[in-house]
């Protein structure tokens, strides 16, 4: 005849049925009841017997909503449980918790005259919490508008960070309703809200990191790096080759704070001003084509390539130095294309940049060194070339530089050759009702209310009546407004499927 199992054990075997049969009802019970309580009691099974809980939950029958008497047994059996281990207890209280009072919510949580907030990670404020988010590796591109570059680097898990908790959908909702910006680059992309920088580098990453500085008030980029505008200052990382960020390193993977050395008057007053107040001396900034103007309270500054174009002989391209200027002229707009700048005030316009071909405009093809009034008014720049440049003025096209085989075979010239230094600028001979451009030194596409005059090394010059090219690639596709692709023949073009290769815009006046 077999002893009597020991009381203990017979306790203990009682404790461990009551957990497995309150899981399995909670599983269907509360399958539309927020707090996951299945998963409570799963826990606390697992910290009161130091194992697994020996059942799995069934998926199909979680698809069932419960009745209030479910519940109520549920909460009955709950009760019935003897105590456990105190970390196993703490678990299953709060599955009771949840059952009598609700789950904690993380959002639209009512509060009697005197309560606060609990101190817990759901009630910071959003921009903290979206940057906390942020921090741990949440992906913040939902709808995968970032490049393929980036998206190989991000893991697909990481989006899931911003479900597990609605205030925390909620915070990613709200920064980008209030207009949380964002830059990509071939190399870098850059978040930003409230403040808080987020950059990320398409190789070397695999999320995004916070930029350690003060807040930022604006962020200006261009391909390969960035500068921040701050209470504290000025700050910049990234790419640096050509000393577009006004310091020595040529390339800063973390930000570093910009002074202004070269230009001793600034930096005093930079000094002078409060140190939460130091971002009133930028006005402006403007990066683009491994250079950096920023506008300041004391004067316009330049950093980068080029710079001798516009402060002289001793510019160094690694400082921001003040560029002269008329007295009284502070530019309120900066055109920045390649090897031109044109800084605009009112109705005034002055412009630098290189010149080694008359590509200016100006008449000769002397260094330039210094800005200049510009002879005619430029309302765009349309190409820029390190041999021509040609400018929008008004309703005009108008060249200056060494004349391409393009622009001599399309016939925009009439009576100067191919290499032919044109200088002062000369109008293009397109029509009046001209209303899109693209012309380099491989590709012409005028467009009109007439036709569109297409010119291209391996097809030659067409002029389609009726046909009205809006975007095309430079293996002689061209695309209409409708949306269909037609493929360059001499002389014409035929349907065909869209191409394979990157597409351009043909630019719209």
């Amino acid at each position: 005849m077999g002893e009597a199992a020991p009381q203990h054990d017979s306790a203990a075997l009682g404790v461990e049925h009551a957990l497995i049969s309150a899981f399995r009802v909670s599983t269907v019970a509360t399958a539309y009841i927020p707090g996951d309580i299945p998963s409570l009691l799963r826990h606390a099974y697992s910290r009161h017997f130091n194992k697994v809980m020996p059942v799995e939950r069934d998926a199909e029958t979680t698809s069932a909503s419960a009745s209030s008497a479910e519940l109520e047994s549920l909460q009955t059996m709950l009760s019935r449980i003897p105590p456990l281990k105190p970390t196993a207890q703490a678990l299953l209280d709060r599955a009771r918790s949840i059952l009598a009072d609700g789950p904690p919510l993380s959002m639209n949580v009512e509060l009697a005259e005197g309560q606060e907030l609990p101190v817990a990670l759901h009630t910071l404020l959003q921009g903290t919490l979206w940057a906390v988010m942020m921090a741990s590796g949440a992906n913040p591109d939902l709808e995968d508008s970032l490049s393929p570059a980036f998206r190989l680097q991000l893991r697909p898990e990481s989006k899931y960070i911003w479900f597990m908790c609605r205030k925390f959908y909620f915070c990613f909702v709200i920064a980008e309703k209030d207009g949380a910006s964002f830059h990509q680059s071939d190399k870098f992309a850059h978040k930003e809200y409230a403040g808080l920088l987020f950059k990320m580098h398409a190789i070397r990453d695999t999320h995004f990191y916070h930029a350690q500085m003060p807040r930022a008030l604006s962020v200006v980029t261009d391909h390969y790096s960035a500068l921040a505008i701050t209470p504290r200052g000025v700050w910049g990382y990234g790419m640096n080759k050509d000393g577009q960020l006004g310091v020595s390193p040529q390339h800063l993977r973390f930000p570093a704070r910009v002074k202004f050395s070269a230009e001793p008057k600034l930096a005093a007053f930079e000094d002078g001003l409060a140190p939460w107040q130091k971002h009133t001396l930028v006005k402006h900034v403007t990066m683009g084509h491994s250079r950096t103007f920023i506008v300041t309270a004391l004067g316009t500054l330049v950093a980068g390539k080029g710079a001798v174009w516009f402060v002289g002989p001793n510019a160094v391209c690694n400082r921001f130095q003040r560029i002269p200027m008329p007295n009284g002229f502070v530019p309120d707009h900066i055109i920045n294309v390649a090897d031109i700048t044109i800084m605009s005030m009112g109705d005034r316009q002055l412009f630098s940049g290189r010149n080694d071909n008359g590509q200016m405009g100006l008449g000769h093809a002397e260094t330039m060194e210094g800005m200049i009034d510009m002879p005619f008014w430029a309302n765009r720049v349309i190409a820029a070339t390190p041999e021509f440049n040609i400018f929008l003025s008004g309703r005009q096209l108008l060249f200056s530089g060494e004349v391409p085989l393009s622009i001599y075979r399309a016939r925009l010239l009439g009576g100067h050759g191919e290499r032919e230094i044109v200088t002062p600028a000369m109008p293009l001979d397109v029509p009046d009702s001209v209303s899109r451009v693209y012309i380099s030194t491989n590709v012409i596409i005028i467009v009109s209310d007439e036709s569109t005059r297409l010119w291209s090394f391996r097809c030659g010059l067409a002029e389609i009546e009726g046909f009205t090219a809006i975007q095309f690639d430079y293996s002689d596709h061209v695309r209409d407004g409708e949306g269909q692709w037609y493929r360059r023949t001499r002389g014409g073009i035929a349907r065909c499927a869209g191409p394979s290769s990157p597409v351009l815009n043909v630019i719209s006046l």
